[in-house]
């Protein structure tokens, strides 16, 4: 695992987020560099302060960087946590509200599998290593090299989850 900065208070974090202004794209980019005793870096896009909702569709069209030690996600946290980022990488160490205030892990991929994802909830008594997750294989394809809607819908009964439009 290596840093992510965060844009909002990073200098640094600033250049590994940008947009291309001829596809509209907005990439994350990550650097074989040193930084806070990691030997990489990469960036981040937190809303923390700026959005927040129970309830509704929530969807990115991404796609997916591909590596060992590569674990890109898109997830919500709950209003309750503040996330702090570790030199290590790891983010909400039980210290900052977490799993308590909840995690919805809209989509999230091991680099070293660039053909399976998975979309996890966590919480008090299902977290880290214990999440309730769904996970879903191509059977053509990777999601490193074209773009993929992942999306969920959140209702008061419950979460789906969806790739492409497709319920998973």
């Amino acid at each position: 695992m290596f840093p992510a900065l965060d844009v909002s208070t990073s200098g640094l974090a600033a250049q590994r987020v940008r947009m291309n202004a001829i596809s509209g794209n907005l990439a994350i980019i990550a650097r074989k560099e040193s930084f806070a005793g990691a030997q990489y870096t990469s960036g981040r896009i937190s809303t923390r302060t700026k959005f927040k909702q129970a309830y509704g569709r929530f969807e990115a069209r991404i796609k997916m960087p591909r590596g060992f030690g590569v674990w890109p996600a898109f997830w919500m946290l709950g209003v309750g946590c503040t996330p702090q980022l570790f030199s290590n990488g790891v983010c909400c160490n039980g210290n900052d509200g977490w799993p308590d205030c909840g995690e919805i892990d809209i989509v999230e991929m091991r680099g070293q599998e660039p053909t399976i994802i998975h979309g996890s909830l966590h919480g008090p008594g299902y977290s880290g290593a214990s999440p309730i997750t769904k996970t879903v294989s191509l059977t053509a394809g990777r999601f490193d090299t074209e773009f993929h809607v992942f999306a969920i819908e959140w209702t008061e009964e419950g979460i789906d989850y969806f790739l492409d439009d497709q319920m998973y």
